[in-house]
Formats: C-alpha cells, structure tokens, sequence
C-alpha cells in the first residue's frame, strides 16, 4: 500500500498569522531552492522591465544564491536575498513578499512539482503568478497561470499596477 500525504502547513506555527511588516515598496518575490535557475532565466528579462516600469518595487529572492545572480544589473538597493531557512521560519520569508513568481521549464522532475509555495502564498495571501505545470494548474484562485511571455509580463504588469487586483 502507497499513502501520499500532501505538502501542507501548520496553524500551531504563530509566525504564520503575524501581519507583515508595514513597507513602502512592492515586493516581487522568488522562493525556491537550488537548482532552478534556468527556470527563473526564462523570466528574467520581464521581471527586470517590471522593476523598471514600476519604481517603487524591490525584488525579493529567496534561497537560491545563483538565482539572486541573475539580476545582477538591477542596483543592490533594488534587490534583497534571503538565504533558505527552516520550514518554521518559512513564514518570515513570505511575508516579505507581495507578488509571487514561481517559473517552471515544462520538464518531467518540473511537472512533477509540489504547490508547497502557493499552499504558503495562499496562507499570507500573496497573489502569484506560475507556469502551467499540474500542481500550479489545480489552484483556481489566488494567482495567475502564465502560459507565454506575454502572459508572464501582462500577469506581473496587472499585479504590479493594480493594488485591489492584488487585494
């Protein structure tokens, strides 16, 4: 017998439910682990033309130090790293985040992808946008799926712009 016993989260855990921290910036935020650069590569440019477009963003990039690397172009006050943490401590590195972006090349190890990030955005309430691998696609809200480059950067356009959308 096989018993599957899904990422989840846990409500004994306070941190989760402590408001974040009041901010004048808007946060794109990247949370992951090593290995994913090429996934986050294939958005790199749109982010950083985000950032541009919209002054008041600051760019958060969790647990991944190559990941960070890739925007190297963007001025150091533009950009925070976050190196990974513990599970308990997960929730203070979604609550530096506004806007959520989770990339994933359409590879089979990527199909195969928990939706622990967005069990975790979900929690504090952060509004995503993913690739449309399964775990991201059975979610019906709470974030955006973008399945092209246009989608990827009107998605992030709209949350960027739109306070109430991402609310």
């Amino acid at each position: 017998p096989v018993h599957v016993l899904p990422d989840g989260w846990s409500q004994a855990n306070d941190l989760w439910m402590k408001p974040s921290p009041r901010r004048s910036t808007l946060n794109l935020g990247w949370v992951g682990a090593p290995g994913h650069v090429d996934d986050v590569s294939t958005i790199k440019r749109l982010v950083i033309r985000i950032m541009r477009e919209f002054v008041q963003t600051q760019l958060v990039i969790a647990g991944d130090d190559k990941v960070f690397q890739l925007f190297d172009s963007l001025p150091e006050s533009r950009k925070v790293y976050l190196p990974a943490t513990s599970v308990e401590e997960s929730p203070f590195t979604f609550a530096q985040i506004d806007v959520m972006f989770a990339p994933l090349r359409n590879i089979p190890f990527n199909r195969a992808q928990s939706d622990q990030n967005l069990v975790y955005a979900g929690i504090r309430q952060i509004p995503w946008v993913a690739s449309p691998v399964p775990a991201y696609e059975a979610w019906a809200i709470g974030g955006m799926i973008a399945d092209s480059t246009e989608k990827w950067y009107d998605s992030l356009h709209q949350l960027a712009a739109n306070e109430e959308l991402r609310a």
